[in-house]
């Protein structure tokens, strides 16, 4: 079993940019909150769904990728972890202690 750094199937790579462009939403949305929220509250409320959609579609991407396409590579790895951090912050707001 070789691993890589880059990923090789289709799948590893989708895996790997939709990660990378959400993690990008929601830094631009950390950092631009004051102009985002003078702007339209309607926009945030896109702007945080397209972020949390695009950082937990990559998990299953990236497991259909490892386990049906064998790709083994870092990135891909580092994507899955990064989502399930994502969805485990979802789930401890949304059903965390009041």
């Amino acid at each position: 079993m070789k691993i890589t750094f880059l990923p090789k199937s289709r799948l590893g790579k989708w895996s790997t940019w939709l990660n990378f462009i959400g993690l990008f939403l929601f830094i631009l949305m950390a950092t631009h909150q004051e102009i985002l929220n003078a702007i339209n509250s309607h926009l945030v409320i896109i702007f945080g769904i397209t972020a949390i959609v695009l950082s937990t579609v990559p998990c299953v991407t990236g497991i259909i990728a490892v386990t049906k396409k064998k790709d083994r590579s870092i990135l891909v790895f580092i994507s899955i972890l990064l989502s399930l951090i994502t969805v485990a912050f979802l789930l401890r707001v949304r059903f965390g202690p009041d």
